[in-house]
């Protein structure tokens, strides 16, 4: 099983000096305190002086031709080795990054602004193993990524598990030239994709609800400061799209950012303004809440500039503010790289994917295209919480779980539009073999994208845990059933019901095993109940009766959606109920509350009737009760399931009711 954790190897480095953060200039004469993981300290000197460092800086303009620039990268990467090489423990490290497969994470932590010049995303491998010229980060073979931060006692606040929502920013004013704003659309578009069908006019609480992606062109800082503050829920990841610009201040030089201003001219904004426009305080008066990642796509994002000003790049400022990701570029930026950026990022970031190895490959993708020296000009400053791993984790199983929830809707959508395109008489009509083998294929994915995540450890601490993961797993092996291991549509009673009932089997095990661990959720209780009727077994009337209880408790809940499913799995359990015999039916209801015998098919429609309503309000609530409700009469239809008249009846009444249903904005 494939864990985060077992890929990445980390190493933290603190760089200190006594003094202020600003004022001090690169110099070999200075002694730097660095500290290994808090166990190791050791002191350096820099093997350059600032002057150095300026003059092959000032190499990789864009003013020089191509060719210079590189001679520059080449030498800035020799004396970049060459400072690395001064801190013990680390090549040590890095010659033992030997296996393909782990990642070596280096988490750099800074103190003082003049260490922020150093461009060491751009050095190379120590020797040997890398060879003279070969850069640290590029490797081929040899997986490493450096990241920065503040240094400070503890972690800022992360919540990497936040549901998506996206804000694109882009800015071109004279006299600068256009930014590539459709196409970071365009890649943004697809990597949202797979979860383009939670992109709804309403949320589940009949809200209307925002899109995914914003877009804001020719932005101005006021409007950027409207869109942040009053967004609900607030942004993720914001994406700038702009020009870095040269800003005066006190008569030192520093980059800021080329926005609009409101007569449609050039509005160079600092660090300090950005930041106040990215982070405000919410409309709502609930306060700040810093989108989790920035992605500045823009020249000089991440340079230092002067460093006798007490402030440090726009990235390290706004990183200082409170976002705990911020990616930049400390040199220029080309537009093909800022797109190649977009095109390998996003897709397995919004995956789950963890950033540090996503990051090592954008500068894998960017060192590929040649051209240009995009690839050392990618900086990270990066918040690692201690939890970091087990955030990833959770992200990575709720996004596959989402993107397949997503993929069921699309395929059960084109099944329905199959169905009532059918002219009477006419032929069976399903899904093509191409069709499948692409759709399966995707879910197969996803199913072990949320495998892999399983916790190793059996305890009590885990419980909870790994019963999300295999109630997850049970609910794409029985979607995977109904909407892939069918016959074709509208075909007579399936020849072969082996593999869907090989399926539906393997999905009910998941079931079991999820209901075991957490009991404090009636859903999965209720579909191991529900796969058990339908594959012909007989139902314990106990597990019956306990999740009757819980769901019960469930409409207590004060939170919408809770109530909601627990009227659901209610709803089911009556209509599962009215399939045993009449003894076990009032066996069942005298469990419940002591009623008679009709008391399931009256608290089935009077539950119903709620559901309907909620139907009406939310699209999302609308789809999963009819495909729920659904699944019985294919198991019907297919001779799987064979209950009384009375629950077939009742069954028919519900689905008729809910087919009137026409959600709001749908």
């Amino acid at each position: 099983m494939t864990q985060t954790h077992d890929l990445i190897h980390q190493v933290t480095v603190e760089l200190m000096r006594p003094g202020s953060l600003s004022g001090q200039l690169l110099s070999k004469l200075t002694a730097y305190l660095a500290v290994f993981d808090d166990s190791h300290a050791e002191t350096i000197h820099l093997p350059f002086d600032h002057w150095d460092l300026l003059h092959l800086l000032r190499g990789l303009s864009n003013s020089h031709a191509p060719e210079d620039r590189e001679s520059a990268l080449r030498v800035m990467g020799q004396r970049v080795r060459e400072f690395m090489d001064k801190l013990s423990l680390l090549p040590g490290e890095l010659r033992n990054q030997t296996d393909g497969r782990r990642l070596l994470h280096i988490r750099l932590a800074l103190s003082g602004h003049e260490l922020a010049l150093i461009p060491y995303e751009a050095g190379h491998g120590p020797s040997p193993p890398f060879s003279e010229s070969e850069p640290l980060l590029a490797h081929a073979s040899r997986q490493v990524v450096i990241t920065r931060e503040l240094r400070q006692s503890s972690a800022m606040p992360l919540d990497w598990t936040r549901p998506h929502r996206v804000l694109l920013i882009g800015a071109a004013p004279e006299p600068y030239q256009p930014v590539p704003l459709r196409a970071q659309s365009l890649s943004l578009y697809q990597a949202l994709k797979p979860f383009e069908y939670q992109i709804s006019q309403h949320d589940s609480a009949g809200r209307p609800a925002a899109s995914m992606l914003t877009i804001l062109p020719n932005a101005t800082l006021d409007k950027i400061r409207q869109v942040c503050s009053q967004a609900t829920p607030p942004y993720t990841h914001v994406v700038l799209l702009a020009h870095g610009a040269p800003l005066q201040e006190h008569g030192m030089e520093r980059y800021g950012v080329a926005l609009h201003d409101e007569r449609g001219g050039l509005d160079c904004v600092s660090s300090q303004r950005l930041r106040d426009a990215l982070c405000p305080v919410h409309s709502d008066g609930r306060g700040v809440f810093p989108p989790t990642m920035l992605v500045m796509l823009m020249c000089h994002g991440g340079a230092q500039g002067d460093v006798i000003l007490p402030i440090g790049s726009v990235a390290h400022e706004l990183h200082a503010a409170g976002i705990p990701w911020v990616l930049a570029s400390q040199f220029p930026l080309s537009m093909e790289g800022s797109v190649t950026i977009s095109d390998r990022l996003f897709p397995s970031l919004f995956l789950g994917d963890d950033p540090r190895l996503v990051l090592h490959s954008v500068r894998q993708s960017l060192r590929a295209r040649g051209g240009h020296h995009d690839w050392a000009s990618l900086v990270a400053y990066a918040s690692i919480p201690s939890d970091f791993a087990r955030q990833v984790q959770l992200s990575r199983r709720r996004a596959a779980d989402l993107a397949c929830s997503v993929l069921f809707n699309v395929i059960d959508n084109e099944n329905q539009s199959l169905m009532q395109s059918q002219s009477a008489g006419a032929a069976p009509v399903g899904l093509s073999i191409e069709q499948r083998a692409a759709y399966e294929q995707l879910v197969d994915g996803y199913f072990q994208r949320i495998r892999d995540t399983q916790p190793r450890e059996d305890t009590p601490e885990t419980a909870a845990d790994r019963a999300e993961v295999f109630g997850m797993l049970g609910g794409i092996e029985r979607n995977r059933a109904f909407l892939l291991d069918t016959p074709a549509l509208g075909s007579s009673p399936v020849r072969d019901l082996r593999k869907l009932r090989q399926r539906l089997d393997r999905a009910r095990n998941f079931y079991a095993a999820a209901r075991t661990l957490w009991t404090e959720y009636s859903w999965n209780t209720v579909h191991y109940l529900s796969l058990t009727a339908l594959l012909g077994e007989k139902m314990p009337l106990a597990v019956w009766t306990s999740a009757f209880q819980v769901a019960a408790e469930q409409q207590q809940s004060a939170d919408h959606l809770t109530r909601c499913w627990g009227r659901l799995a209610l709803c089911e359990l009556h209509l599962l109920a009215l399939s045993l015999p009449p003894m076990q039916r009032r066996t069942l209801a005298a469990l419940a509350d002591g009623k008679g015998r009709f008391f399931h098919a009256q608290q089935a429609k009077a539950l119903f009737q709620t559901l309907r309503n909620q139907a009406e309000q939310d699209g999302d609530i609308h789809r999963k009760v009819s495909r729920q409700l659904r699944r019985y009469q294919l198991a019907t239809e297919w001779k799987l399931w064979n209950p009384p008249p009375d629950c077939l009846k009742l069954l028919r009444d519900l689905l008729r009711q809910l087919d009137t249903v026409k959600p709001e904005g749908e």
